[in-house]
């Protein structure tokens, strides 16, 4: 066995889901599996299959991209950070298992409606046109395009978004 880590498995593409709860005793005794969500990954999408659907995931697209937090759901939205470790082929000896990478890797925080998966802030400079086609054209943009459903925000492992209440009112999340 190694000291290290194993490497990213471009063959795992790890996820983000949202099971819809259920108050109904027989429901709650059922389990629930993927093929009974609904893949929100590509967007735009059908959102009426959401409603034939038990919830709905998104595939983390970004090779080892490791959701890392608790989820926060708040005003329709959920925040939650994911982390995605720099390539261990830039060490300056790659095959050694007690070397690490002297990069930090990526973190990153994603917004989505909590109901449907969708970009609800405009996070990028892109959007989708009125032919759903996405384009960095502010004059053609006419709705939120996937890029605006996650926010890089620095290197390292994020922490977990945390729902703050200032005193002069309002609420922020951190």
């Amino acid at each position: 066995p190694s000291a290290k880590p194993v490497s990213n498995d471009l063959s795992v593409q790890n996820r983000f889901y949202c099971v819809k709860n259920s108050w109904d005793p027989q429901a709650l005794a059922e389990s629930v599996d993927e093929a009974d969500l609904k893949d929100v990954t590509a967007y735009p999408f059908d959102t009426a299959e959401l409603s034939e659907k038990s919830g709905w995931y998104v595939r983390l697209e970004t090779s080892g991209e490791k959701v890392v937090s608790y989820p926060v759901a708040y005003r329709g939205m959920v925040f939650f950070t994911t982390y995605t470790p720099a390539d261990d082929s830039e060490a300056e000896n790659p095959e050694d298992p007690c070397e690490g990478c002297n990069k930090l890797g990526k973190a990153r925080l994603y917004i989505l409606n909590y109901k449907t998966g969708e970009p609800v802030l405009n996070l990028s400079t892109k959007g989708l046109n009125s032919n759903n086609e996405e384009t960095d054209n502010p004059a053609e943009i006419k709705k939120l395009c996937k890029a605006d459903r996650v926010l890089e925000i620095g290197e390292g492992i994020p922490g977990s978004p945390s729902l703050i209440f200032p005193k002069n009112g309002g609420s922020k999340i951190m």
